[in-house]
């Protein structure tokens, strides 16, 4: 809905139309549902399915920091949504805690009123939430898919530290060496950063690596579909402990090799 002193302002409705048909052209269950727009009323405005779940910001506000394998599992379904929204040909770029919501133990990404087709330049200001901009946003890159990988290391590095990149109060009691190595591919640099789809093969992996050690509960969301590659198998069968069979050739570490 347009802002308070906002809704006369003609760009406004442009906003929120372009926002709908972003949303509109989504058919993927880890993207909100857009059921109507309004944009020429006296107050524009659009709706969207209500998602019920919390978000994982007031999880984590709620519980703190969340276990590897939770993270993992959780991880590798936000992978895939991201793959799906890039082969779409847009970016996110508003990434964050607030923005996913978990509905039956599914994260739904909500909140496109900045997603941008890939490649296309910035606008006049800076848009978005202050500590989850990739560096190249900073500097006014067009936009990338590169960039919501490294928004999604900052979402990441949250649940598993609380904190986002960079804190001096971040601990590591939750540091899992793979997981580590998600992160900083990345933080990292756009060239280093890895696709969607490869962070969401070796998240897979680690899920299920974590979740036969011993002292890893089960996701505390229970089971959820993952989507291991095209749109076919969208909806890929769970094992039993609700996460995805995965394929682990060896230590499974040479999907993020370079």
């Amino acid at each position: 809905m347009a802002r308070p002193g906002t809704a006369a302002d003609p760009t406004t409705a442009r906003r929120l139309a372009a926002e709908a048909a972003r949303v509109a052209s989504l058919a993927h269950p880890s993207f909100q549902t857009l059921l109507a727009k309004h944009v020429d009323d006296e107050v524009p405005h659009v709706v969207f399915e209500y998602v019920e779940g919390p978000s994982l910001r007031s999880l984590l506000d709620g519980d703190g920091a969340f276990a590897p394998v939770d993270v993992a599992v959780i991880g590798e379904q936000i992978a895939w949504a991201l793959a799906y929204l890039h082969r779409q040909g847009l970016a996110h770029l508003d990434l964050k805690p607030q923005n996913i919501l978990m509905r039956d133990g599914r994260p739904v990404i909500a909140d496109l009123g900045l997603a941008r087709p890939l490649g296309t330049e910035p606008h006049d200001r800076l848009r978005g939430t202050a500590g989850y901009h990739a560096p190249e946003q900073l500097a006014g890159y067009a936009a990338s898919a590169a960039m919501d990988l490294y928004t999604f290391g900052v979402v990441l590095h949250e649940l598993l530290f609380e904190v986002r990149p960079g804190s001096p109060t971040v601990t590591r009691k939750n540091s899992v060496r793979r997981l580590d190595e998600v992160l900083r591919l990345l933080l990292g640099p756009p060239s280093s950063r890895p696709s969607a789809p490869r962070v969401a093969r070796e998240l897979g992996a680690i899920a299920s690596l974590l979740g036969d050690e011993p002292y890893c509960p089960l996701p505390r969301f229970g089971p959820s579909m993952a989507s291991p590659g095209g749109d076919a198998a969208e909806f890929a069968p769970r094992t039993p402990s609700g996460r995805p069979r995965t394929e682990v050739e060896g230590d499974g570490e040479q999907e993020l090799r370079r």
